[in-house]
């Protein structure tokens, strides 16, 4: 095990945390009661009859609908930790088929940001207000909506990716207030068919010109305002009026396309293979219950990329993808976690069925996909007790392709107590299959502790994975280890008065030692960041971090050698969560055998009314000994957003990465896209090229999406 050497940078990194802590603890020092709405509050939605006026003019309130209401004030500024100051209002009421909501936003104090204009484009830039449900109780269904101050639309659901539902909003805003009515009926809020439901509603709103997070439901220890358990319960609720039964949804594609790459696709991890073009093919969602869906897919498309991956630097475990693919990310919640089933190694498949929900409280998911070269099968079964504070999960996948197949399951409890925040947590999985010679080489455990507040954390944990533990559709990111980790972070309450609104510290260390009683894995790290109130944010960051490999690893372990992958992190950011952001960073530091130097860069700002533009750029260099020239890899991006209207978009990326370092394939990408969604939930997609493939693409896509039905989940 290495003495960690603190000189040079990281005594300054030292001085700089001592820093961090006497703003912490100055900000904490000074933090200010609150009114707050706890978890264990309760009150009741009236049913507005007449039902409420609806025209987004603050007027509205004084009509007979709106007298009728529940009015929610007593909201908290998150950041502060105090009373909002603003003075924020919701009021809410149920009609015969959904669910009214009326914002009222006064702001004379920070300007109204009010930017965008394309629904579900931008959350975050602007300012917005909304309302959080969750239709469980334990926070297993929940669903957010949100608007502007100009009316543009966003919405959340933990059951979908995809969840585009059809819902209303009505907005009128001036210099120093705004005012939003919102519409969510009822059908597309998955429920019960209990008599008696229980329900959990939050109230919210951001200021973006001070990023500040107003909250109504606050508990002294929460760390989020957006933690369904910590929401306020809602009590009889009219079954009458909820309860309905959900209707089945099919979405049938069709698509054209044609060019010299019509036939080359990457697929999910990277790699690019031959396949012809589907031009036909459906999703389909039948309810087996209000809370059980039916998911299926058959020639499900694949020729739309929809998020672009690459990057230069190499990594010191293997690169863990994101998911981008309708039938995966939809209900993502109810399947296990990457270790267990992790869907970028599934390649292009040609059908797939999933059930997905809950049943008696429980919350289910079972998956089965099936192509050419797999036949993968996955479950999932979690219980949540006592307001979400314990939960129980059982999973397992079982996995083949030609000449192997495996099969894992694993086990996990977890408690936290809402009012302490102490918590604690066990897993143990194991894999079995046709690599596994030794069953107690190939098991996989993890307990922990931790205790998190408002402003620090702690967390303590031991961890054994198997040298065999290697799910053929799980991400592993190092096995053959067994040691403990130790973390801690430390923030401030934003402080009205400093010149630094938030400060942040936090380091981990940890040791892993393989079977041959050798040190696989440490880790010592430690990052600090300081956000200014003119949106200068300052980070820095050390690592000393060793890994060591053989020429046979388990169970002989011959020719091992220990690599150090250590670096420093500095990064300077400018207006960030603004539409006019500005971002570098650099980072450097021994990677293995050679000394690898990281530059990014990343700005974007409005350039019209509509359009607004990117610029991306990322710098790898490597040096094998100080005298050797350095060799490494350029990309540089332009990315431009139109924002044609609250239904329409276009989009133009171009990417050239050159060198012969790194870890790219050099090239230039140049890709189109437009899409156009339709009231009843229809789209029309048109691309050209791929925005994640290595090289330009010679490809034409047409591609039309028919929604068949309604409801939820779209």
């Amino acid at each position: 095990m290495r003495t960690m050497d603190l000189s040079g940078f990281r005594q300054i990194f030292v001085a700089f945390g001592v820093l961090l802590g006497l703003c912490a603890g100055l900000a904490l020092g000074s933090q200010k009661a609150s009114a707050s709405v706890p978890r264990d509050y309760t009150f009741r939605i009236p049913v507005a009859t007449p039902e409420p006026v609806f025209t987004g003019s603050p007027a509205d309130l004084a009509t007979p609908g709106w007298k009728q209401a529940y009015k929610a004030s007593a909201f908290t500024n998150f950041n502060t930790r105090s009373a909002d100051t603003y003075g924020t209002d919701a009021y809410v009421a149920f009609g015969k088929k959904g669910i009214y909501i009326a914002l009222m936003c006064p702001q004379p104090s920070a300007r109204i940001t009010a930017t965008q204009t394309t629904n579900d484009v931008g959350l975050g830039l602007d300012d917005y207000a909304g309302v959080a449900i969750d239709t469980t109780g334990s926070g297993e269904l929940t669903y957010y909506f949100e608007t502007t101050p100009t009316g543009t639309r966003y919405e959340q659901s933990s059951e979908s990716s995809r969840y585009r539902p059809t819902w209303r909003t009505a907005t009128t805003h001036d210099a120093t207030s705004w005012f939003a009515e919102l519409y969510v009926p009822f059908d597309v809020l998955r429920r019960s068919a209990a008599r008696s439901q229980h329900w959990r509603i939050n109230f919210f709103r951001y200021v973006a010109a001070r990023q500040q997070q107003l909250t109504w439901a606050y508990n002294p220890g929460q760390s989020s305002p957006f933690y369904p358990t910590e929401w306020p319960s809602v009590t009889d609720i009219p079954i009458d009026l909820t309860i309905a039964r959900s209707h089945p949804n099919a979405e049938v594609y069709g698509l054209a396309d044609f060019g010299h790459d019509r036939n080359a696709f990457e697929g999910p991890a990277g790699a690019f293979v031959s396949q012809s073009p589907r031009m036909l093919g459906v999703d389909a969602k039948i309810p087996i219950t209000n809370l059980l869906n039916f998911v299926g897919t058959v020639n499900p498309d694949f020729s739309n990329v929809e998020s672009d991956q690459q990057l230069t630097s190499p990594q010191e475990f293997r690169r863990e993808y994101t998911e981008y693919r309708p039938f995966f990310t939809e209900g993502a919640n109810f399947l296990p976690s990457s270790d267990v089933l992790y869907t970028p190694n599934i390649g292009i498949f040609n059908e797939g069925e999933k059930v997905e929900g809950e049943v008696a409280g429980a919350s289910i998911g079972v998956l089965n996909v099936t192509g050419d070269r797999t036949d993968t099968t996955a479950f999932q079964v979690r219980d949540m007790r006592d307001n979400g504070q314990l939960s129980v999960t059982a999973a397992g996948a079982f996995n083949s392709i030609p000449g192997a197949a495996d099969q894992t399951l694993k086990a996990s409890v977890s408690y936290l107590n809402q009012y302490s925040k102490i918590g604690a947590n066990a897993d143990c999985a194991i894999d079995r299959g046709t690599y596994v010679d030794s069953a107690r080489d190939a098991d996989s455990w993890d307990v922990g502790t931790s205790v998190t507040r408002p402003n620090y954390a702690v967390s303590a944990s031991y961890s054994d994975e198997g040298p065999q533990y290697a799910p053929i559709n799980g991400y592993v990111a190092q096995n053959d280890v067994h040691g403990f980790s130790l973390s801690g972070s430390l923030s401030s309450t934003e402080s009205p008065t400093s010149p630094i609104r938030t400060a942040s510290l936090s380091a981990e260390g940890d040791r892993y030692f393989d079977d041959s009683g050798a040190v696989r894995l440490a880790d010592d790290y430690l990052y600090g960041q300081l956000l200014f109130r003119n949106t200068l944010q300052l980070s820095a960051a050390t690592t000393d971090s060793q890994l060591r490999s053989y020429a046979v690893a388990y169970p002989n372990y011959v020719g091992g050698t220990t690599d150090p992958y250590d670096s420093n992190f500095i990064s300077v950011g400018v207006l960030q969560n603004t539409p006019r952001a500005a971002y570098v960073s650099l980072t450097w530091g021994h990677f293995a055998d050679y000394y690898l130097q990281q530059t990014l860069g990343s700005a974007s700002s409005p350039i019209t009314k509509r359009i607004s533009v990117t610029l991306d750029f990322q710098q790898s260099l490597e040096r094998f000994d100080d005298d050797a020239p350095s060799n490494g890899q350029i990309l540089k991006r332009l990315s431009l957003f139109d924002s044609i209207s609250p239904n329409d978009s276009a989009t133009l990326s171009y990417r050239i990465v050159s060198g012969s370092g790194g870890s790219a394939v050099p090239g230039s990408n140049l890709a189109i896209g437009y899409s156009k969604r339709t009231p009843h939930g229809n789209q029309l997609i048109v691309e050209i090229g791929s925005p994640a493939a290595p090289v330009s693409q010679e490809r034409f896509i047409i591609k039309y999406v028919q929604l068949i039905g309604g409801g939820v989940g779209l």
